[in-house]
């Protein structure tokens, strides 16, 4: 019986101990499970978080987005519809091509005209408009463009034609500009939009003028006047013509602005007048002259006197040539200080040699002297006075581009014969070209292979030499001096005798309108 109780008690104690571990079990289960729970939530917090975040930030670059391309849309709509600005700065030029331009067209008298000008703000193409008048009706040349530029247009050669540009945004129409004007006749004939300081200077004294000048890209100052202003008239006051006059000791800003808007400035000083003696620069050199007078206080004008060698010492004892032959102020006559003393001096133009350095120093030596204008005209009625003064008595000292040469070839030792049989009564470019082929002149020609064939072409400007002669018999003819640059009468500016614009023979860049080149081989004699 004992036994059985223990064997009951064994059963009974493994039973409990069961029964304990299921209870400690489940127990284990439970808490595991809660703590499962908290991270797995933890985590789905985090994740929410993180996903809301992300939402957030998309929505806030799409946002940025959109008001982005708002913002394109608005600055595109603006440009779009806003008023463009105004075409500045027409520069017009002519051409002596006829290539392109048909037969019936060439015999109407058209030519090319090309129209350059400044890109305006916000435009989207031009509009080009032409008039026979400044003020008159302007009409439209066909067909816009996109680019700050028109070329090709054709006009009558025998009339002046003033020339506009409209810019466009779009349908939207800006501002005409100012216009611009090609003269009559070939070759380049361009406006003065720009323009620079020809003539200044920086101290006037009180009492004084000075007239100061520009320059321009062409010849527009005639018919487009610059207009002058002061910055403080008080001080110095400036007339219609650039003449500048000193009235109270300051400084001053003169202003000179074109017709089409462009300005340049220059300071002056005003200083009060302080009484000087002239010196005596008589015998002396032009450059020690100019600073002797310097020196003293007064500038110095400088006018050239052509005279022959021999007779130099005749009229001028103990001057050589190149040396100052006379001044208009004697010396130690009392001048306000800043006043101008002119001196002349003597050079040969008919003693510098023959042949084509000759002709060409002569050229050169009446450019630079602006007693010498343009004209094609004849002054004293007489058929032989378009010569030159140094050979017929009498003789205008004004030229056209025919008669310039003319004369030159003659100083080049061909003598006045040569002259007096192209000028009949006055001479026409054909005529001074055929002359020359006469007298030994020649044609210029550089040959080139093109596709296995020859052809013959007229040489460029860089391959010019000093002494040919330029020829286009339909409207020019002039000299090439070297370096690109040639020698000429061109114009006639001011509508009188003489150069007051130093522009009318004178020496510019190369003419690329020539259709013939003339260079001679031989060596000229008298």
């Amino acid at each position: 019986m004992g036994m059985r109780l223990n064997m009951v008690n064994g059963r009974a104690v493994r039973c409990a101990a069961a029964v304990l571990a299921a209870i400690v079990t489940l127990a284990c289960i439970g808490v595991t499970n809660v703590y499962a729970d908290a991270v797995s939530a933890a985590e789905m917090q985090q994740e929410i978080a993180q996903q809301e975040a992300e939402e957030q930030q998309t929505a806030a670059q799409k946002e940025a987005d959109e008001q982005a391309a708002q913002a394109q849309v608005d600055e595109q709509i603006a440009a779009e519809t806003s008023v463009p600005g105004k075409a500045t700065y027409l520069r017009a030029t002519t051409s002596t091509s006829v290539k392109g331009i048909s037969s019936a067209d060439q015999k109407k008298g058209l030519r090319y005209v090309s129209l350059k000008w400044t890109k305006a703000k916000n435009a989207t193409h031009y509009e080009v408009y032409w008039s026979l008048e400044r003020k008159g009706e302007y009409q439209l040349v066909e067909g816009s463009v996109e680019t700050a530029s028109k070329k090709k247009m054709l006009f009558k050669n025998d009339k002046e034609v003033f020339l506009k540009v409209r810019a466009y945004n779009g349908d939207t129409p800006g501002k005409l500009s100012e216009s611009v004007v090609i003269w009559p006749g070939y070759g380049d004939a361009v406006n003065a939009t720009k323009i620079e300081w020809a003539k200044t200077v920086n101290v006037i004294y009180t009492g004084q003028s000075e007239t100061f000048k520009v320059n321009s890209t062409a010849s527009m100052l005639k018919t487009y006047k610059i207009k002058w202003t002061s910055s403080d008239e008080t001080i110095a006051k400036v007339s219609s013509s650039g003449k500048v006059t000193a009235l109270a000791e300051g400084t001053v800003t003169i202003t000179a602005r074109s017709h089409a808007g462009y300005k340049i400035k220059h300071e002056v000083t005003i200083q009060t007048i302080k009484p000087c003696e002239v010196p005596n620069v008589v015998g002396i050199s032009v450059s020690e002259a100019k600073k002797a007078i310097k020196a003293a206080g007064f500038k110095a004008s400088v006018k050239r006197q052509f005279i022959k060698k021999k007779d130099m010492n005749k009229k001028y004892p103990g001057v050589k040539m190149g040396q100052v032959m006379k001044q208009n102020k004697k010396k130690g006559t009392t001048l306000s200080k800043g006043s101008t003393i002119t001196i002349t001096y003597g050079d040969e133009i008919y003693d510098c040699g023959v042949g084509v350095e000759a002709m060409v120093q002569w050229a050169e030596a009446v450019a630079a002297d602006n007693s010498y204008g343009y004209s094609m005209g004849v002054y004293t009625g007489r058929g032989l006075d378009r010569l030159c003064p140094y050979t017929n008595s009498g003789a205008s000292k004004d030229y056209d581009c025919a008669t310039f040469v003319n004369a030159a070839l003659a100083f080049s030792g061909m003598g006045d014969d040569f002259m007096k049989a192209t000028v009949k009564p006055s001479p026409v470019v054909r005529g001074v070209r055929d002359r020359m082929k006469q007298n030994g002149w020649k044609k210029v020609t550089v040959k080139y292979k093109k596709n296995g064939k020859t052809y013959y072409r007229k040489p460029t400007v860089k391959e010019l030499k000093r002494g040919d002669v330029l020829v286009n018999t339909a409207c020019h003819i002039q000299m090439h001096v070297g370096n690109g640059y040639d020698v000429g009468a061109h114009n006639n500016y001011d509508g009188k005798t003489g150069d007051s614009s130093g522009r009318e023979v004178s020496v510019n860049y190369s003419w690329t309108g020539y259709a013939e080149v003339y260079r001679y081989y031989g060596k000229i004699g008298k």
